[in-house]
């Protein structure tokens, strides 16, 4: 059965580029499967796309394939949007879009129901094999200790992003979300940490740059470490 099918793809989230390019393949593929497709490039301007799905005088798509990356697109938004607007789309629906999409989140939701996760296991392994030290890294959504001891950033925006909330300065939030991964890692001996702060947590973070690009420096979590100098 041939249907009319809208393509999304695009968008603004760093991954637009990657967006277009898979959202033409598939719209290549639908065609080829013998569907009527037409290729949406959405931009932030939702009520183009409210009147390209649902037009006045009707004709609208059939169903959304949903070929939109990143923040806006899988994360349980435009999802929303085709909801409100009973669209048929593909992939998955608000709720688990939007749980798949914050990893901390999913975590809580796996270990809810029995399964099995790695907590932060590939950090507490690069620290015992290379510094001989026990820790446990433990993902978490936010900081919540106001005046916490000690942060170390993964890549340069990290750093430079706990740099700023440590020192009270606000962050806006299109910086925020470039935030991939949050950890508090706690040491097995807090002996070996240094004294003035033994026992309190370390926070670590992950992030992508402005082009959606991570740049990890490991050596950041070997050289970093408050860790108690004999």
């Amino acid at each position: 059965m041939s249907r009319k099918v809208a393509v999304l793809m695009g968008g603004w989230s760093p991954e637009r580029e990657v967006s277009l390019v898979s959202g033409k393949a598939c719209a290549e593929g639908l065609r080829e499967g013998g569907h009527e497709v037409i290729e949406y490039d959405v931009k932030r301007d939702l009520r183009a796309l409210i009147d390209f799905l649902r037009p006045a005088g009707g004709g609208g798509p059939d169903v959304v394939f949903n070929a939109l990356h990143g923040k806006y697109g899988e994360d349980g938004c435009i999802q929303g949007v085709l909801e409100v607007l009973a669209v048929p789309y593909t992939h998955s629906g608000v709720l688990p879009s939007a749980i798949a999409m914050d990893k901390p989140m999913a975590r809580h939701v796996f270990t809810s129901l029995g399964m099995r996760v790695a907590f932060g296991k590939v950090i507490e392994a690069w620290i015992a094999h290379f510094l001989k030290i026990g820790a446990t890294a433990k993902p978490i959504r936010r900081i919540d200790e106001e005046h916490w001891a000690w942060h170390v950033g993964l890549d340069a925006e990290s750093t430079a992003i706990l740099n700023e909330l440590w020192n009270g300065n606000q962050v806006e939030q299109g910086r925020m979300q470039r935030i991939l991964a949050l950890f508090e890692l706690k040491f097995a001996d807090p002996d070996l940490m240094r004294r003035d702060i033994a026992g309190r947590p370390v926070y670590l973070a992950l992030s992508c740059d402005d082009a959606g690009v991570v740049r990890m420096k490991p050596q950041n979590l070997l050289l970093n470490l408050p860790l108690h100098e004999a």
